[in-house]
């Protein structure tokens, strides 16, 4: 420790970006006056960040430090993800939002019950100086309807509020169209999961008048709607349409004063002519536009590839490459017989991308082989057709440097080396698997992602040697998904036996499962003792026990008989999963003098400066 004193307070301030919240606290809270000031330096720009974090860790945070820091945080971030009902567990300690009295971001991350996240927003209206809210994640919430649109009138009621990120709810429109309250601070709006009709969307527009930035998702069902409003305060915005382009005309004229554009199309065509008239016409101030279109070719007596070379034509005038220099790529599969076709601006602006292996394309670059770096995308799903070949001569290879979330099905085409050479940045993979995966390509490329952490196979795949020998350093998350169709692949008391003592299992954090005996889940949570959620479905869950067993849940209650009160278990009343929280109550570990437990930190200085 007397090392680390050694360093200047903004080094300190650097190095703490890249601990956890927790991590920083258990480390450096209370060992000095000069520690405790620069923690609170630090979190009035960072945020208090309950995602990942253990239930004994958290009871910590709450005994020793919240009483001390609560006035000071800036940012906070609220999850069930990989918790157990937090939020409520940290109001039923005191912590409610309004003793957070300099709160100023408020971050909700997969709240998975309407009456939670109604009774938080609601508490919102009573923080002062509240500007960023984001809603990320939240499963969609049950059928009430009224809950919602209570809670929704209560964020259009924050007084204070300017960015507001509501793309976690994933309901209907309905709700959209029944605000009443009007918002003459929100600028910055975002509801990317929630589908509008124009009519939602002009009622949307008339409660938030001083909009500056939207990103919202318009079906249009109706030819003869139309937007009855002007906003010209809007500047930018991002718009997932499906439509008429005369209803795509009626947004833009509401609009004069836009000037950054992002759309993506399904099911419409529209050539670089008509989108040359539209901006000319509509548009006027326009300086960034991003497109991506979605529609298939018209069937006729000419080639694929004559159809694109005359679409790709008419982006090609004086218009797109000389007065503003936009350039467009088309993509196109040989082996699809209902000639699906993707065209976007380059470079490509979107944070998701599907690839295909059968992928032909062409641009309207003077240089074909620019713009294959996909700078903005982080979430990526994989389609190997292993009967089509690539050739990787005529193909430039993509480059994707900041994929996060990869979705692949296994094996791998042989080709997948070569277009996909390194994961840095992966954090979270998905794959499918046939009845023959090829471990090994897995583990190629897991050694390929060194911050990989979350795994998730589909179907479960439980009874493979190999899965069980699959090694990494940094994986601490492993999902088997289960349904009703891959009940034969629940895990036995051989199956778990072999997960507690192989590589990834030893080191597992948070584990979905489904088990064949409930009596495996205790050998699992005691033997695996790294294990701080466990998310799970059971054989002999007996869904009539659950309503009609006097007291409640039996299969819950005898969970409770034979776990730790200190343990929070709870059942998802949709899945009917069951998730536990697991105290691990490691109070030595807990109460070592400061020196001791620096014994994690010094190393990771060595790997920051090397």
């Amino acid at each position: 420790m007397i090392q680390l004193e050694l360093l200047s307070n903004e080094l300190l301030l650097e190095l703490f970006e890249y601990l956890n919240t927790n991590h920083l606290l258990q480390a450096f809270f209370g060992f000095n006056d000069r520690f405790n000031q620069l923690l609170y330096t630090h979190f009035r720009d960072h945020q208090l960040n309950f995602h990942s974090i253990s239930k004994d860790n958290f009871d910590l945070i709450c005994q020793q430090y919240l009483p001390s820091t609560i006035d000071q945080v800036h940012s906070l971030y609220l999850s069930n993800k990989e918790t157990s009902d937090l939020p409520e567990l940290l109001f039923s300690r005191g912590f409610t939002l309004d003793r957070f009295i300099n709160l100023r971001s408020l971050s909700l991350y997969s709240i998975r019950f309407l009456h939670q996240f109604n009774g938080i927003i609601y508490q919102c209206r009573y923080l002062p100086h509240l500007i960023h809210l984001n809603v990320i994640k939240c499963p969609t919430f049950e059928l009430r309807e009224y809950i919602l649109v209570e809670s929704i009138n209560n964020i259009w009621s924050i007084p204070t509020l300017i960015h507001c990120n509501l793309n976690g709810i994933q309901r209907s429109e309905q709700w959209v169209c029944r605000i009443t309250s009007v918002s003459t601070s929100i600028k910055y709006l975002s509801i990317e999961k929630s589908q509008c009709e124009l009519s939602s969307l002009s009622h949307l527009l008339n409660c938030t008048p001083h909009l500056e930035k939207l990103s919202t998702v318009v079906r249009c069902s109706k030819s003869d709607e139309c937007l009855d409003c002007v906003i010209p305060s809007m500047k930018s915005l991002k718009l997932d349409f499906r439509g008429s382009a005369d209803l795509l005309k009626s947004i833009f004229q509401t609009m004069p004063n836009l000037c950054h554009l992002t759309i993506d199309l399904s099911q419409m065509y529209l050539d670089g002519h008509a989108w040359e008239q539209i901006i000319n016409n509509y548009l006027l101030k326009l300086k960034i536009f991003r497109l991506k279109m979605k529609f298939q070719l018209e069937q006729n007596s000419d080639s694929m590839v004559d159809n694109v070379d005359k679409l790709l034509m008419t982006f090609q005038t004086t218009f797109w490459l000389e007065e503003y220099r936009w350039f467009v790529r088309c993509h196109w599969d040989t082996s699809d017989t209902l000639r699906s076709t993707i065209i976007y601006t380059l470079p490509y602006a979107f944070n998701e991308y599907s690839y295909s292996n059968g992928f032909y394309s062409k641009s309207t670059c003077f240089n074909e082989k620019d713009y294959w770096t996909y700078d903005s995308v982080d979430m990526i799903t994989l389609n190997n057709n292993r009967k089509t070949s690539v050739d990787t001569h005529t193909v430039p290879v993509s480059h994707f440097p900041n994929i996060r979330h990869l979705e692949i099905n296994f094996p791998l085409n042989e080709h997948f080396s070569l277009l996909f050479p390194s994961f840095h940045r992966l954090t979270s993979l998905h794959i499918h698997v046939d009845t023959n995966p090829n471990y090994d390509q897995l583990q190629m490329l897991i050694n390929q992602a060194p911050f990989l952490y979350s795994l998730r196979f589909s179907p479960a795949q439980k009874s493979r040697y190999e899965l069980f020998q699959l090694t990494s350093k940094s994986i601490r998350r492993l999902e088997f998904s289960y349904t009703p169709s891959t009940r034969s692949n629940n895990f036995s008391n051989e199956d778990c036996y072999n997960l507690i003592n192989s590589p990834l299992g030893i080191q597992c954090e948070v584990l979905s499962i489904c088990f064949e005996n409930r009596i495996d889940i205790l050998n699992l949570i005691q033997k695996m003792s790294n294990l701080r959620l466990l998310v799970f479905e059971s054989e002999d869950d007996n869904e009539f026990f659950r309503s009609v067993t006097p007291g409640g849940d039996e299969f819950v209650q005898w969970l409770k008989n034979h776990l730790s009160s200190s343990h929070s278990i709870i059942r998802d009343p949709r899945s009917f999963a069951i998730r536990i929280w697991i105290d691990r109550q490691n109070h030595n570990i807990k109460t070592l003098e400061h020196q001791n437990k620096f014994s994690w930190f010094l190393p990771l200085i060595k790997r920051i400066f090397s």
